[in-house]
C-alpha cells in the first residue's frame, strides 16, 4: 500500500513550489555556458586592443615615412636646384640616395620616428621597424614595415609570448620624393670610320643609349659633329648618329685618314613629372670619328731623268744622256694600303722595258727609238685601288722622238814618214745614247776612230790618227 504525504504536510508544499519554479533552468544554463562566454569576451577585448594598436602603429609608421621623405626632398632639392624653370642641373646626386652612409641610416631614422610617434602603452615588445627600409629610386616608392607585440589575455593561450601586430607603409608614398638613380649615357668607345661623300655612314651607325634617370630622354650633340652627319632619336632611351659625311679640308699629308675632334653627346632626362620636372639630370660623353677622305689621283706627271729635269711636257725629243722616262702619280684620300695598275705603256728597250710599280704607280723605262721607230706616242693611264676597293684614275699623254743628229769634220795634214795625231778632227752634235765613228777611204798607214756618249750635249768626239 502506498502512502502519500498529506496535503497538509509542510514539506509537501515546498516540494510542490520547487517543481513549479522555472528559475533553476537559468542557473543550469549559466553553469554550462560560462566557461565559453568568458574566453569569447576576452578574445573580443584582445581583438579590440589589437585593432587600436594596429591603427596607432599604421599612423605612426606613415608619419615616420612622410617625415623621412620630407628630409629626402630637402636633401635632393639642395643637390638639384631648379634652374630656368626646367629643373635642369648636371650636378649628380652623391650626398642623398646615392650616398651609402645616408641610405644606411634610413632604418635608424625610421625607428626613432616610429618610437616617438607611437602613443599606445601596455606592449610586451615596443614598436620596431622590421627588415630594411627600401626605396625604388625610379618610382619614388618607399617601403617599410613595423610591428608591436602587446599584452593579450585569452589569445595568449595561442601565443605565450604575446600577441603581434604588423603594418606596412603601403602605397601612400608612391612618388613621394623626386629622385632617381644618376642618369648615365652610354657611348661606344671605339673610333668610327666615316667615308666622305658616302651614304649611311658610319656603317653601322653610332648607337647611343641612356639608363636610369627619369624617362623619356632627349639627346643632343656638340659643335664638332662632322658636316653631313646628324643625330636622330630612335625611341625614349636610344639615339643614333648617321648620314652622308661631307669631305672636309685635310690636315694630313696626302689626305690620309684624319682623326676628327671628339664630339660631345649629351642626354637629358625629363625630371619628376609629379613635381614640375624637378631634379632633371644630364650626362655627357664623347664619340670619336676618323674621316676617310675621297680617293683621288691629284696629279700625274713625268718622272725626273738623270739630268735632274722632270719630263713635264709631251712632244719633245728625248734628252741627251737621259735614259729613264715615264710617269708618277700623287694620291690623295682613301684608306691604305693602295695598289696600282697601269696601261698604255710604250715599247721599251729590251734591257730597260717600261714597268709599273704596283705599290707606288710609278712608270719607268727607256723608249725604244731607232731608224725604224723614230717616235712613240700614247697615253699613260694609272688606276689606284684602296683597301675598300674604291678606285681613282688619271692619265697623261706622251710622245718620245729621236733627237736631231749632225756630224761635222775638218782637215788634217802631216809629213810623210812621220807620226802624227790629230785630235777633234771630226765629231757630231745631238744623237741619242752611244755614238761611234767609222772612217773610210783613208790614205795608207792612217786610221781613225772614236766613240762616246751624248752627255755633253754638244760637239764631242776625240779621234786619233797616225801614220
Amino acid at each position: 500500500m502506498t502512502s502519500h504525504p498529506s496535503p497538509g504536510w509542510p514539506g509537501a508544499q515546498r516540494l510542490s513550489r520547487l517543481r513549479r519554479d522555472a528559475g533553476g533552468n537559468y542557473a543550469l544554463i549559466l553553469a554550462l555556458v560560462l566557461p565559453m562566454l568568458i574566453p569569447a569576451v576576452g578574445i573580443g577585448i584582445d581583438t579590440m586592443r589589437a585593432m587600436t594598436l594596429k591603427q596607432d602603429l599604421q599612423h605612426s609608421i606613415d608619419a615616420a615615412a612622410q617625415t623621412m621623405t620630407q628630409k629626402l626632398n630637402l636633401c635632393l632639392d639642395g643637390k638639384r636646384t631648379q634652374s630656368g624653370g626646367k629643373g635642369f642641373t648636371d650636378d649628380v646626386d652623391t650626398g642623398c640616395l646615392n650616398d651609402a652612409v645616408f641610405t644606411g641610416g634610413l632604418k635608424a631614422s625610421a625607428q626613432t620616428l616610429l618610437t616617438n610617434n607611437f602613443t599606445q602603452r601596455g606592449y610586451v615588445v615596443p614598436p620596431r621597424i622590421d627588415g630594411e627600409v627600401t626605396i625604388n629610386q625610379l618610382t619614388g616608392d618607399m617601403q617599410m614595415r613595423g610591428s608591436v607585440t602587446y599584452k593579450c589575455f585569452f589569445m595568449k593561450l595561442i601565443d605565450p609570448n604575446g600577441c603581434l601586430v604588423t603594418v606596412g607603409s603601403g602605397d601612400a608614398l608612391k612618388n613621394a620624393f623626386a629622385q632617381s638613380k644618376p642618369l648615365k649615357i652610354i657611348v661606344p668607345t671605339n673610333l668610327f670610320d666615316i667615308w666622305a661623300e658616302e651614304n649611311n655612314q658610319p656603317n653601322p651607325p653610332v648607337v647611343i643609349t641612356a639608363t636610369d634617370g627619369w624617362k623619356p630622354y632627349s639627346f643632343a650633340t656638340g659643335p664638332n659633329l662632322p658636316a653631313g652627319l646628324a643625330l636622330s632619336q630612335v625611341n625614349d632611351t636610344t639615339a643614333q648618329i648617321q648620314g652622308r659625311p661631307t669631305d672636309t679640308p685635310c690636315d694630313t699629308p696626302n689626305c690620309l685618314p684624319q682623326t676628327m675632334p671628339p664630339v660631345a653627346v649629351s642626354v637629358m632626362d625629363s625630371g619628376d613629372t609629379n613635381r614640375a620636372n624637378m631634379n632633371r639630370q644630364t650626362d655627357v660623353d664623347y664619340v670619336r670619328f676618323r674621316m676617310i677622305h675621297v680617293l683621288k689621283i691629284t696629279q700625274i706627271q713625268g718622272i725626273t731623268g738623270e739630268d735632274g729635269r722632270r719630263d713635264q711636257s709631251t712632244g719633245n725629243d728625248v734628252r741627251p744622256s737621259v735614259f729613264t722616262y715615264g710617269a708618277e702619280v700623287t694620291v690623295s684620300g682613301g684608306l691604305g694600303p693602295f695598289s696600282f695598275a697601269c696601261s698604255g705603256l710604250p715599247t721599251g728597250l729590251p734591257n730597260k722595258p717600261f714597268t709599273c710599280d704596283a705599290s707606288t704607280g710609278r712608270i719607268s723605262g727607256q723608249p725604244l727609238l731607232n731608224v725604224g721607230m723614230q717616235s712613240q706616242s700614247g697615253t699613260y693611264k694609272v688606276t689606284v685601288t684602296d683597301a675598300r676597293g674604291k678606285t681613282a684614275t688619271a692619265q697623261m699623254n706622251y710622245t718620245y722622238k729621236l733627237p736631231g743628229f749632225t756630224a761635222y769634220g775638218g782637215s788634217v795634214s802631216g809629213k810623210y814618214g812621220k807620226d802624227f795625231t790629230a785630235a777633234n778632227a771630226f765629231g757630231a752634235d745631238g744623237g741619242y745614247g752611244w755614238v761611234r765613228a767609222q772612217c773610210f777611204n783613208l790614205p795608207p798607214g792612217v786610221y781613225c776612230g772614236g766613240e762616246g756618249t751624248d752627255g755633253t750635249g754638244g760637239r764631242w768626239g776625240n779621234f786619233e790618227g797616225f801614220v
